[in-house]
């Protein structure tokens, strides 16, 4: 099951509503605050939900606040993606989610879309704690987040074996400033064994001075698979 709500920067709805598969689930926005309100159809059908798409709908750090509110313990039990590209999310709302995701919130959630919002160090640093819980997550996008060395650091901080053991694709391109420092930590971290399954790593070379360091970090994730092929036999 699906729910997909997509509007551009010049076109947010002060009320959207939409139906998937005989039920609604609406959201309006008031001069200052998002009100989430799933109609009694919606609350039994958002536990069946897979996938939830909220893609530049203005939802910023108060809009995320109310979200991740309504999230306790075993709520969306079965969402694996998350799309909340486009947002004005900044910390606050990061933290926001954090908070719902340490309370058990979307257990089964394995890819999370964060691009194009403002996320920064902070608001990594606090995804980092239940993020790296996740044994589930293959696909983290965080491109365009605002993030530095920083985030970096914090993202794949105290990796224990286990952590991130499933990722694939890992974004951290677009308006982000991951130096040659950021790209050497990358580079450990995967020469380390740390992310066995690591396929896919996207981060500019704005703030490089290395010339050749997205070439390393290509070798690494190549030596990566190359370790998963030997191991698995393929």
């Amino acid at each position: 099951m699906v729910c997909q709500l997509n509007c551009s920067s010049q076109a947010k709805p002060r009320l959207a509503a939409y139906r998937v598969r005989g039920f609604t689930w609406g959201l309006a926005r008031g001069l200052n605050n998002w009100f989430f309100f799933p109609d009694a159809c919606a609350r039994r059908a958002t536990g069946k939900l897979e996938k939830l798409v909220l893609v530049m709908v203005g939802l910023g750090d108060e809009g995320m606040r109310v979200l991740c509110a309504s999230l306790g313990p075993g709520s969306l039990p079965h969402l694996a993606a998350l799309g909340l590209r486009g947002n004005g999310i900044g910390p606050a709302g990061a933290t926001a989610f954090a908070a719902a995701l340490s309370k058990g919130a979307m257990l089964r959630l394995g890819a999370i879309s964060m691009g194009c919002n403002h996320v920064r160090d902070e608001g990594i640093a606090a995804l980092a704690v239940p993020l790296r819980r996740r044994p589930l997550f293959k696909m983290l996008l965080f491109n365009g987040c605002d993030m530095t060395d920083a985030g970096v650091a914090a993202l794949f901080a105290d990796l224990s074996p286990g952590m991130f053991k499933q990722l694939e694709t890992l974004w951290l391109d677009g308006d982000n400033e991951v130096s040659d420092a950021g790209a050497n930590v990358l580079i450990s971290i995967i020469d380390g064994g740390r992310l066995p399954n690591i396929n896919k790593l996207q981060v500019d070379d704005d703030a490089l001075n290395d010339d050749t360091m997205l070439e390393k970090l290509k070798e690494a994730v190549e030596r990566a698979k190359t370790r998963k092929a030997y191991a698995t036999g393929k």
